[in-house]
């Protein structure tokens, strides 16, 4: 099949489309809770129909700059790491390792450890903008 631009058919109820600060995303959830950006990258890396569909590709990119501002507003210009100034420079929500255990991130989380992924930051990198 052709790439193309429709998004998902869904069943009728699932995606559910979800906007944070102007970027449409898609979720799985009727809460108004945010996937975590590790979910989309598990369809670009295993399906190569994901990988062409212009649709898709500025759903991932959307993933990406709501990230961004998800962690600009979660840090302040003094946030580091290692001695490294971070602010701005850092996304990626996902599963993993945090200060408190085990947790998955997802953007527009409040009360919990969050932690980026340069894992996910790479997955996205790879995109088409």
């Amino acid at each position: 099949a052709a790439p193309t631009d429709a998004g998902p058919v869904g069943d009728g109820v699932h995606p559910v489309s979800i906007n944070y600060w102007g970027f449409p995303l898609l979720t799985d959830n009727n809460n108004g809770k945010f996937m975590s950006s590790f979910i989309p990258q598990f369809n670009d890396l295993m399906c190569s129909g994901f990988q062409v569909s212009p649709y898709y590709n500025t759903l991932v990119r959307n993933w990406y700059y709501a990230e961004l501002k998800y962690w600009s507003l979660m840090l302040d210009p003094s946030s580091e790491v290692w001695g490294v100034n971070v602010y701005e420079r850092v996304f990626g929500c996902g599963a993993g390792v945090s200060p408190t255990g085990y947790f998955a991130n997802s953007i527009d989380e409040v009360g919990t450890t969050q932690t980026f992924s340069a894992s996910i930051m790479a997955g996205v990198l790879s995109t088409p903008a």
